[in-house]
């Protein structure tokens, strides 16, 4: 779920509230504070909008990533502004100029009734957006009910202050009307949303359980005890005649057992984000906040002696010098004094402490890029100087990739010795743009950029192929490129700091002297080639037509059937000489398989290529990647990445050696048994995927893998869309609806047409192959975990049939069978399948959503009731 551009302006809004009563607290001094009644003083006005105005600012800043962060913080600016109401008031009870009063009308506005819309946001997105069919039934019907209740409260307390009470209708809204509903709705609405969060807390497992358990216990805790009093007293008052005054009287009591853990709640959910890591908060932001309460701390202790010195002196200012030491206070007075003096003294090494802690990497790196200006000017050649650079750079910034490009001696295009990218021409746009820059180059092809949209699509695609995140340009005295620093993205995810972009610079200034230096000198030592693979590595690889071999680029003839190879459409050995791919298994309608070898571990690896795509689509895919990879299952193929080679996108997977499942039941059907355990595991594994967030939305047979001891895995998941994950499709080619074996999901462009002959009024993209798709992904309902749920059905019916179920050459006839849900009946076409399991079959497959399996957990469920009868 995206920020709302109405989350944006409630926080705009609150923000802008809660600086103004901030300002109006702490510059209204004693004259103000005689206009607050006790309990409610400006100092508790001012504690309520220090910590629920700091800790939503701290959401919203580290946690800007991640939607549900963002909504939690606002949730949290919006108690805060709740607090702000007062202290404005009496800024603007006697203004009258027009800035005065729209000022008025926005404060009127009461964007604190929006707080149970924006907790809604959050209860359906927490932990994941991943929800069971009810939930999202109940997340329909609470979302606009919020939302309604936000601005039928605003609108109705403007309409009243802006009109003075003049309409009995809009004043009994009113928020400062003692029986006005608008608090005790808006805590209703809250209340609901926090047991919404403990229900779908409850279908937590494992370790996800236990830290989401924290965290909610977190704002339960703190929540529950006001939001319940409210709600409680509202019933009370009703009930009994006189409550409401006894509970009047008693006010202060009340606020100071209910308030100190309301209180809490933004520090302990900061604690659980940064500890337990529930939320998505940047790894800077969360090292920068542990890193200034560490100082904080150390400069609160080192000055406390002091200033407890000093105001007990300035107390007793008065009073002479023996007075002071009387009455045994001579050794406190001394502790203080010895204390502080200690604190004082060591308060810089504990400084220095805590930042080599906390950031002992930066401090790490700055000595040895500092070392390393040194030692760059004692290199002896060309390949001695690419060597050190390199080894520098790793061991002090660790960015995942990291190569030197120099020119040649004489000019010419770019090129790594050690072969760890694909040289780059001198004469090329890029080549150009480093030349004519003084500085190192951020290269975020995420944002969008001017300077890197216009670069050609071949530059583009350098960039991609290689990674990188950071350019530091080598640059002659005459401004001429003579080589260039190539770091991608760093392993531990933070960005390159000024410092370090500062020290690469110099980095590189000496190098370009030594690189100047031996030019004019005409003592070049060039590196030597290195043999086999790596000089192979840049260039395309050579593949046999018939056996499907692959060889280096410089054979001619196959070295198994001697037939004459041809040029293949990748390397032979993928740099940085990682990958090396040694046959051809199969193709399909989007790319080809092939069988390597990751020579760093020495594995076995399937390497699927894609259609070549767009810059853009590539840098998207290998984000998706990167997501895909941390998903460890044992019914889950393995994926190790994504690469690219010159714009061909490479999923480089485990290597199944089983085969496919479209090759097992294209033998014949396989029994009740079997298809009930293999839906068990991919079931599961769904599950698994779903419980992160992403949807896999191409479950089809030739996705389904087997190892060599025949367990099941599913495959072809890197380059599923993520359900938190905005943006457009990537666009492919359309492809045979004949082809099972597409790489990716295939896009269908489909008209969807109003009644009668009109003509089409809109048209849609499709993610998925077409035989697979659920008729509710096809009639326009947003894909869910559901649809990988139907297409594992089909799976699973066709494995028991034995063959495809929607078959034919015209794409239009099998979106019509699938939306009007033309499926054949297992009972029909086997007399000796289990009546478990056709039952089984006639619920996945139901027209009515309710009947099917709304999860992973509820569709492997099913599957072991019906293990249980067969």
């Amino acid at each position: 779920m995206k920020t709302s551009p109405w989350v944006r302006a409630l926080i705009a809004l609150a923000t802008a509230q809660g600086l103004a009563a901030i300002a109006t607290l702490g510059l209204g001094g004693s004259a103000l504070a005689k206009a607050f009644p006790v309990p409610f003083t400006p100092t508790f006005y001012l504690a309520n909008l220090a910590f629920f105005g700091g800790g939503g600012l701290l959401f919203l800043v580290a946690g800007r990533r991640d939607s549900r962060a963002i909504d939690l913080g606002t949730v949290f600016l919006l108690l805060a502004v709740s607090f702000a109401d007062r202290p404005l008031e009496l800024v603007f009870a006697e203004a009258t100029s027009p800035l005065a009063r729209l000022a008025r009308f926005a404060m009127d506005l009461e964007v604190e009734a929006f707080l149970p819309w924006v907790l809604w946001r959050f209860a359906v997105q927490f932990p994941s957006v991943h929800l069971s069919y009810r939930a999202r039934r109940v997340g329909a019907v609470a979302l606009p009910a919020a939302l309604g209740l936000g601005i039928g409260l605003g609108i109705a307390n403007a309409l009243d202050h802006w009109l003075e009470g003049r309409v009995p209708t809009l004043a009994a809204f009113d928020r400062d009307v003692e029986s006005s509903p608008f608090f005790p709705s808006i805590f209703l609405f809250l209340v609901a949303a926090l047991v919404f969060l403990v229900v779908r807390w409850r279908s937590e497992e494992g370790e996800a359980r236990r830290r989401v358990g924290l965290f909610l216990a977190s704002l339960i805790l703190g929540f529950g005890p006001l939001f319940g009093w409210v709600l409680l007293e509202l019933l009370l008052t009703l009930a009994f005649v006189g409550f409401g005054e006894f509970a009047g009287r008693h006010r202060l009591l009340l606020l100071r057992l209910f308030y100190p853990p309301f209180w809490t709640v933004p520090f302990t959910a900061a604690y659980s984000v940064l500890v337990h890591r529930v939320l998505d908060f940047r790894a800077l932001a969360q090292k920068s906040i542990q890193h200034a309460l560490a100082r904080t701390t150390v400069a609160i202790g080192t000055a406390a002696p002091l200033v407890g010195l000093a105001s007990y002196l300035y107390l007793h200012r008065q009073s002479r010098v023996d007075e002071l030491v009387s009455l045994g206070r001579a050794p406190f007075l001394a502790a203080l004094a010895v204390g502080g003096g200690f604190a004082l003294y060591y308060r810089q090494r504990w400084l220095e402490a805590i930042d080599r802690r906390f950031f002992r990497e930066r401090y790490d790196a700055r000595q040895i890029l500092t070392d390393l200006v040194e030692r760059v000017r004692q290199t002896r050649d060309r390949l001695d100087l690419v060597d050190l650079v390199s080894a520098g750079v790793d061991r002090s910034l660790h960015p995942h990739r990291c190569a030197i490009l120099l020119a040649e001696p004489d000019g010419g295009p770019l090129s790594d010795p050690h072969k760890r990218a694909r040289r780059l021409e001198d004469d090329s746009a890029l080549a150009r743009w480093m030349a004519n820059s003084s500085r190192p180059l951020a290269v975020e092809l995420e944002e969008p950029n001017p300077a890197f949209d216009t670069l050609p699509e071949s530059d583009r695609h350098w960039l991609i192929d290689g990674g990188f995140r950071l350019l530091v340009p080598i640059l002659a005295s005459d401004g001429g490129l003579l080589g260039v620093i190539a770091l991608g993205e760093r392993q531990s995810g933070r960005p390159y700091l000024a410092e370090d972009e500062k020290l690469l610079t110099d980095i590189a200034g000496t190098a370009a002297l030594r690189l100047e230096l031996w030019r004019a000198e005409r003592r070049m030592h060039f590196a030597p080639k290195a043999e086999g693979t790596a000089e192979a590595a840049t260039e395309n690889a050579r593949e046999c037509s018939a056996c499907g071999t692959l060889a280096p680029s410089y054979m001619v003839f196959c070295g198994t059937c001697s037939r004459k190879l041809e040029t293949a459409p990748i390397p032979y050995v993928l740099p940085p000489s990682r990958f090396r791919f040694e046959r051809r298994v199969g193709s399909g309608g989007m790319g080809v398989v092939y069988r390597g070898t990751d020579l760093g571990l020495g594995r076995p690896i399937a390497v699927k290529t894609l259609r070549r795509v767009s810059p853009e689509h590539a840098l998207r895919l290998r984000h998706e990647a990167r997501v895909a990879a941390r998903v460890q299952h044992p019914h889950i193929a393995s994926f190790y990445g994504l690469e690219t080679w010159m714009g061909t996108p490479l999923l480089i997977m485990e290597y199944l050696e089983g085969g496919v499942l479209s090759d097992r039941f294209a033998n014949g059907p396989l029994s009740d048994v079997e298809v009930v355990r293999l839906g068990i595991a991919m079931a599961d594994a769904l599950a698994s995927l779903h419980a992160k967030g992403i949807l896999h939305r191409d479950v089809k047979p030739s996705n389904i893998g087997f190892t060599e001891t025949g367990t099941p895995k599913l495959m072809d998941f890197g380059i599923a869309r993520g359900v938190h994950e905005p943006g457009a499709e990537p666009r492919f080619e359309e492809s045979s609806p004949e082809d099972l074996s597409l790489l990716p999901p295939t896009l269908f462009r489909l008209e969807r047409r109003s009644s009668g002959s009109t003509p089409p009024t809109r048209s849609r993209q499709l993610v998925g192959t077409l035989h697979y798709l659920s008729p509710d992904v096809l009639n326009g309902r947003p894909v869910d975990e559901t649809a990988d749920l139907w297409s594992l059905a089909i799976v699973l019916l066709e494995s028991r049939l034995g063959r495809r179920i929607f078959t034919g050459d015209d794409p239009k006839q099998v979106f019509a069978r699938i939306q009007l849900f033309l499926l054949p009946d297992l009972a029909s076409e086997d007399h000796e399948a289990a009546e478990p399991l056709v039952a089984f079959f006639r619920d996945a497959l139901h027209k009515q959503r309710a009947r099917r399996p709304a999860t992973g957990k509820e569709f492997t469920r099913r599957l072991r009731e019906v293990e249980r009868q067969l």
